[in-house]
């Protein structure tokens, strides 16, 4: 996707920005060359639009104009995200003096309907595209979205029945359904990796087979040295000492998640690019919600693993005496202090909106000579609010999602290197579109089904060269009621 905005001067940017002049989305210089402020502010108010655009029901687009206009605002949410992402993975948020070298904004996209959610060029690392290969929103075949696909469905279009071999949708056996052409599918699921916390941060590898075992070190006991190897001093000419790496074995296998989204033959009949935009809104969100929740939260020996009932996550007890359904600083420095080495840099925070509460008053007592009495206080300022929005923790990214616990139960605040976390994800997913299960009701089913698993790559929490305290890449905070 460009960040140029000038390659894009058709009808549907010429809609865009009569129709949204004056509601601050139309930006007025390349994206490349925004401030970091800039960018945020700019998907804040798309955000807003899209979210207005989606409240607004089953009502289709005014006229051609708003149709294009509607167009265009996902195309440019497209490629901010995409920007964003780009200085994200980067680390570098001052703007650029030039854009990078990638494809245009396709002027010809037909206005009407909703710009590709899967990112063109490179596909990043841990994306559908990236490990499948799936490229572009349409996979090549002759519907431009999901919303065409479906009236297409509803309508029996002969181009369900032509150029199976090229790309074009399958049936789904008798059941009356069509497969989704593959690009559609990868658009969902590497827009639902925006949405995620856990994914877009931990090793995600491609699954060949409903099941792999995969070999690894053993590095959970480092008293000794690490993997069980300890280079030793030698002599000259002295035969140094055969050692043996501990190694060990992870298992995945690949268990079936499925989001079922039934729609109506009115929306999918008027809806437009507004009926589009509902589907994938809510398909890739509830996708996010859940593979979230499972990754943080499946105890154990559910699979996938979460990170709450892993056997390698350290829990750091509440102080003595501490007031219910609090987070106070000496909870925080514990928890750092418990973070396996190296982890840092690539620490984050997860933790539920609720204890944002407790962080914004968070401060330390101080008490006179005897320790009976309360003589002052004051904040460490370890919490802070960049102007973007963006929260930072003792200087490590703060990410807040209603996925973990409420604050002053286990997994309401967790410190965790998602790099250490292994996710396998099976490519035979498949998105279905399904007119005859809602036949009575005059309905259509949209399907996503999708195979996973996860787990940390520890099987133990980590022994430290010196010290009694184990480490890990995962520390959660215990109950406090």
């Amino acid at each position: 996707m460009a960040t140029s905005l000038i390659t894009a001067l058709d009808r549907n940017e010429l809609a865009f920005r009569r129709v949204y002049a004056g509601r601050g989305i139309v930006p007025d210089k390349e994206l490349h060359q925004m401030e970091k402020n800039e960018l945020f502010n700019l998907r804040n108010g798309i955000n807003r639009e899209m979210n207005e655009i989606v409240e607004g029901g089953d009502n289709p687009p005014k006229d051609e104009e708003e149709s294009s206009a509607i167009n265009h605002l996902l195309i440019l949410f497209d490629a901010l995200q995409e920007e964003i992402n780009f200085r994200d993975s980067s680390g570098k948020w001052e703007p650029r003096p030039y854009g990078r070298k990638s494809d245009p904004i396709q002027p010809g996209r037909r206005p009407g309907h909703a710009a590709p959610m899967a990112m063109r060029g490179a596909a990043k690392p841990g994306t559908y595209n990236a490990l499948f290969g799936a490229q572009g929103m349409g996979g090549g075949s002759d519907f431009q979205d999901l919303g065409e696909f479906a009236r297409a469905v509803y309508s029996q279009d002969p181009k369900l029945f032509q150029n199976a071999p090229a790309g074009m949708s399958v049936g789904v056996g008798g059941d009356g359904g069509y497969y989704v052409p593959p690009g559609f599918l990868a658009g969902l699921l590497d827009a639902s990796l925006q949405e995620e916390a856990i994914r877009p941060r931990a090793t995600v590898i491609p699954m060949p087979s409903g099941s792999m075992t995969l070999p690894v070190f053993n590095t959970t006991d480092r008293s000794t040295g690490l993997a069980g190897l300890e280079p030793a001093l030698v002599g000259e000419g002295v035969t140094g000492d055969n050692q043996k790496a501990k190694t060990s074995t992870i298992t995945l296998t690949a268990h079936k998640l499925m989001v079922l989204v039934p729609t109506t033959a009115e929306l999918i009949e008027d809806g437009g690019p507004t009926f589009t935009t509902l589907l994938q809104k809510y398909m890739v969100e509830s996708l996010g919600q859940k593979l979230d929740s499972l990754f943080i939260n499946s105890p154990a020996p559910a699979t996938p693993l979460g990170i709450i009932g892993a056997p390698c996550t350290v829990s750091v007890a509440k102080e003595t005496s501490q007031v219910a359904a609090t987070v106070v600083p000496q909870n925080l420095a514990k928890m750092i202090a418990r973070l396996a080495p190296g982890s840092f840099k690539r620490a984050v925070w997860l933790a539920h909106p609720s204890v944002l509460a407790s962080l914004f008053v968070m401060a330390t007592v101080v008490k006179n000579v005897a320790g009976s009495e309360n003589v002052g206080g004051f904040g460490p300022n370890w919490f802070t609010v960049n102007a973007d929005g963006t929260m930072a923790l003792l200087g490590r990214p703060l990410i807040v999602s209603d996925r973990c616990a409420p604050l002053g139960t286990v997994g309401d605040i967790i410190l965790a290197d998602l790099s250490q976390y292994l996710i396998g994800i099976r490519g035979d997913a498949r998105l279905a579109v399904d007119n005859s299960v809602g036949f009575k009701s005059d309905e259509i089913y949209f399907r996503l089904t999708l195979r996973v698993d996860g787990c940390p790559l520890l099987a133990t929490a980590i022994t430290p060269r010196k010290g009694a305290d184990t480490l890990s890449p995962f520390v959660i905070l215990a109950t406090r009621s």
